[in-house]
């Protein structure tokens, strides 16, 4: 059995957003995914571990490709790249994939 979907939600003085987890085949047919992503996303960017194997996102390029154009860049992972540096290297790929405010980001 997968470990329910949790809900939090983040909130910043000027904005929020909400936060999702659980196991990936719930997420992308659930009812709080959709309600939190709504209809018609922007622009949509999905940032992906080098650690995943491409294929294993099969399914979130379909969901998401149903919803808006979305560009896909691959990040190194670990604790050796949490740093401000990788922070404004994800800034400038959002530039170039033209992430506006309401677009979807997916990790």
């Amino acid at each position: 059995m997968n470990p329910p979907i949790s809900s939090t939600r983040i909130e910043w003085p000027q904005t929020s957003c909400q936060l999702l987890t659980g196991a990936l085949g719930e997420l992308l047919s659930s009812k709080q995914l959709s309600a939190a992503v709504g209809k018609n996303p922007t622009s949509q960017v999905l940032l992906r571990d080098a650690s995943v194997p491409f294929e294993a996102l099969e399914p979130v390029r379909d969901w998401l490709a149903r919803r808006a154009p979305v560009a896909e860049f691959e990040l190194a992972g670990g604790e050796s790249v949490k740093t401000s540096d990788s922070w404004f290297s994800i800034l400038e790929l959002f530039a170039k994939a033209k992430l506006d405010r309401g677009g979807l980001v997916i990790v």
